[in-house]
């Protein structure tokens, strides 16, 4: 482990935080198109986890510079589980609930339960991409 960054712990970081931030980007970037075409606002909920894996590639090359600089790790790691257990939580009462299949209307408490630990991935993307701004600006110090 070495703990002054390297151009690749540079590239790393800057590249992880990028595809981390991906699904959230990606999710206000099409509302606003589809706000300029049609005048109306409207946020697709699921985008977030159907972009999941550029989420998770990003965490992942977010790790190395992390792990190497010794920098941000706990914080990584946590939102990173969140996040998974998040959308694994979320996807598996869908089907668990009926949801999934359709053989319970998406709405009343189930949909809730659903929804809220949506939520919680989203948030945990949102903290990964504040982790990972965080160790792009460490290996951008002069030392």
């Amino acid at each position: 482990m070495h703990e002054h960054p390297t151009a690749l712990d540079r590239a790393l970081a800057i590249t992880g935080t990028l595809f981390a931030w991906l699904p959230i980007l990606f999710t206000v970037f099409i509302s606003v198109v589809f706000f300029v075409q049609t005048g109306q606002l409207r946020i697709d909920p699921l985008m977030p986890a159907e972009m999941f894996l550029g989420y998770l590639g990003g965490a992942a090359l977010l790790l190395v510079p992390a792990i190497g600089l010794k920098v941000q790790r706990r914080e990584l790691v946590g939102s990173i589980l969140v996040a998974f257990a998040g959308l694994a939580g979320a996807q598996g009462l869908a089907m668990l609930l009926g949801l999934a299949s359709g053989d319970q209307p998406a709405e009343g408490w189930r949909m809730i339960l659903v929804t809220t630990l949506l939520v919680v991935y989203t948030v945990a993307v949102v903290s990964t991409g504040i982790v990972g701004l965080r160790i792009a600006r460490h290996t951008l110090k002069r030392t």
